[in-house]
């Protein structure tokens, strides 16, 4: 009896977690709102896109998340992320309304991951379609992709430094993909 009881409190309990867990917001809302705090501090919109289940994506997020990375995407830049391009049910619990629109109005097709840089305004500065015949750059393994990664960071970061330019480069060639 008391374990019937005990299953029906967690049951209870989780039931109101994941009926407080939040729907995606809307690409839009999120996207005016990394315009205005872009305005206020004087930095370009790095956007990624990204999707759940993209392992390609996640590496880009533990890269820019690294705290010898993360202190220089910070200081140039107001980092967003959309989520797109998800399908089935992951459309409902991931994708922002909206963000594949606007992944396709700065260039992205249907490769993730993509990212972009844009002004306080939303124009475009760059795009990960950087690679050789315009594909897209994607997570930056190989050593031309490096190059161009590192090339788009130096065009897009304002107060960014040769050093650390070349921690992010040191990082990359150091831990290459498995």
């Amino acid at each position: 009896m008391w374990s019937i009881a005990a299953f029906a409190v967690c049951a209870t309990v989780v039931g109101r977690v994941y009926a407080l867990d939040p729907a995606p917001k809307p690409a839009k809302e999120l996207i005016d709102a990394a315009e205005s705090t872009a305005a206020k501090l004087h930095k370009p919109i790095f956007v990624l896109f990204e999707q759940s289940k993209c392992a390609w994506c996640k590496r880009l997020d533990v890269l820019v998340n690294r705290p010898e990375l993360k202190k220089t995407i910070d200081a140039n830049y107001v980092l967003l992320r959309l989520d797109v391009l998800e399908g089935g049910d992951a459309i409902k619990l991931h994708e922002n309304a909206g963000g594949s629109e606007f992944m396709a109005k700065l260039g992205g097709g249907k490769e993730i991951p993509f990212f972009a840089w844009v002004d306080a305004r939303g124009k475009l500065i760059a795009n990960s379609i950087a690679m050789p015949g315009g594909a897209n750059l994607g997570y930056p393994a190989s050593p031309q992709q490096i190059d161009v990664f590192v090339g788009l960071i130096k065009k897009t970061a304002p107060h960014c430094s040769a050093a650390d330019l070349k921690t992010m480069r040191d990082y990359l060639i150091a831990n290459p993909p498995k």
